[in-house]
């Protein structure tokens, strides 16, 4: 799928450059990770789990603060519990893996859903082009990818997810099978950690699950057990996340939850905003062409021509779904991990219905001239040049090639030894400034010039202050001597 197996069959003795291309990008990312550091709310949940049991702790978070189970266990085992520096290893090895989960679960689901129409080299090829141009458009890379705390609640059940969909393709058709059980049980796992990671992803879950037992009942004419089961697992695990006296406690401090046409209007209009700006995109108009082109030789997705119109109808809705439901629980969209969420299946379903459009209303009015090869080779241009100098890829090389990374790596690792160094002496105040030169590919919340905000004070408590008061703000010339 995408920019595309680009262009597969007919010159396969590419297929190694284009790949060893993908990987070389994907390897940005992973060479980003090894310099990345912890922030916000990494450093509170790290103190939690070195003082903390982890059930007592599980419990009073479902009681005080939210019923995100799955979540909350990876959140109060935090990697940075570990220590510095086996902990900044752990903390740094994540996006890695999750970059692997993604590769994988995109190969599976991309093998499940096209049964053949490719070989595995040309699947995988498509699998890493579509985790490329997914971490390349991610609206917010920290949140989505380099912050262990919003990685794992958000992310992680994403790459899950692909997981789960690849599964029920595969019981969608298959009856009798020996391994139908085991697939089942992993789906049904899978999904009990999905949906207790966060209220966005239970709801989808329900939503998918349900989707799920009525495309199957269409086709069967009844209702089949495994669907079934699993919506009942979906709908189990919202009832005991919704049932969390954590949630209604943590909605008191929204006074605007739950207005309707407050959750309506902002939740139509970011959908509007965010899909605009996606699809405007060079790299996304460009894969869009050669998507296209393949979908035309090798008739990959025959199958959805009729479902079409449902197709477009349901990724509008879990777009629109995404984008409202952070205004009904708290009346504002706030950080950008939800928007990650709706970018991840708005992707792969754009380029789905970008492909039976042109099928449907494009190829029959006279658009031909897209199969040109001048118009491919414009594509393949426009998409290497949009891959390496916009987006997060463009900022990542940036970060990476002026050296930003590299500096903002070396001033935290100065202020873990500064911030250790006066605590041992017994400093009552320690004055730093902040990074010189923070990495354009990431926005971090810092500490600041606030001694009393959690982010300081939690920061202080990890290496083993109490009383000492941290300030993290520029100099002012006025106090130099």
């Amino acid at each position: 799928m995408i920019p595309s197996v680009l262009v597969l069959r007919s010159s396969t003795h590419r297929a190694p450059i284009r790949f060893l291309f993908v990987l070389g990008l994907l390897l940005l990312y992973v060479w980003l990770a090894i310099q990345v550091h912890p922030f916000g709310d990494d450093w509170s949940y790290a103190v939690l789990s070195e003082r903390y049991p982890l059930w007592p702790r599980l419990l009073q978070e479902y009681r005080d603060i939210n019923g995100r189970f799955s979540s909350n266990v990876l959140l109060l085992c935090h990697p940075m519990a570990l220590g510095l520096p086996s902990g900044l290893l752990v903390y740094r090895a994540v996006p890695v893996v999750l970059l692997l989960l993604l590769l994988a679960g995109s190969y599976a689901l991309l093998r499940a859903g096209f049964r053949g129409a490719f070989g595995r080299s040309e699947t995988s090829l498509a699998a890493a082009l579509l985790v490329v141009m997914f971490v390349h458009g991610l609206p917010d890379l920290s949140e989505g990818l380099y912050w262990y705390t919003g990685a794992v609640t958000y992310l992680l059940p994403c790459a899950a997810s692909l997981f789960v969909c690849a599964a029920m393709m595969i019981l969608r058709r298959t009856n009798g099978k020996r391994w139908r059980r085991p697939l089942f049980a992993l789906a049904a796992v899978l999904l009990v950690f999905i949906a207790l990671s966060c209220e966005l992803h239970m709801v989808l879950a329900i939503m998918f699950t349900a989707t799920f037992l009525y495309t199957c009942s269409v086709r069967s004419q009844r209702l089949e057990a495994v669907p079934v089961m699993l919506l009942l697992i979906a709908l189990g695990c919202g009832v005991l996340m919704f049932l969390s006296p954590g949630n209604f406690l943590r909605a008191l401090n929204y006074p605007q939850r739950g207005e309707v046409l407050r959750t309506l209007g902002y939740g139509a209009l970011q959908s509007f905003r965010f899909m605009v700006l996606w699809v405007a995109s060079p790299l996304l108009l460009s894969a869009s062409v050669l998507w296209v082109e393949v979908d035309r030789r090798y008739n990959v997705l025959a199958q959805l021509v009729p479902f079409g119109r449902n197709l477009l109808v349901a990724s509008v809705v879990v777009v629109f779904v995404i984008m409202a439901l952070p205004y009904w629980t708290t009346g504002i969209l706030g950080q950008h991990r939800t928007v990650n969420v709706a970018w991840f299946y708005f992707l792969p379903a754009y380029l789905v219905l970008i492909a039976l459009g042109y099928r449907k209303i494009l190829g029959t009015t006279g658009w031909a001239w897209i199969q040109g090869p001048l118009v491919r080779r414009a594509a393949i241009l426009t998409a290497i040049i949009a891959l390496l100098f916009t987006g997060n890829t463009g900022r990542v090389l940036s970060d990476l090639a002026s050296g930003r990374a590299r500096t903002y790596d070396d001033a935290m690792h100065r202020r873990y030894a500064m911030v250790t160094s006066a605590i041992r002496s017994g400093r009552d105040t320690l004055v730093l400034a902040p990074p010189a030169r923070m990495p354009a590919s990431l926005r971090i919340l810092d500490a600041g010039p606030d001694p009393e905000h959690w982010a300081n004070r939690y920061l202080v408590r990890y290496f083993g202050g109490e009383e000492m008061r941290l300030i993290v703000r520029h100099p002012d010339p006025a106090e130099a001597p």
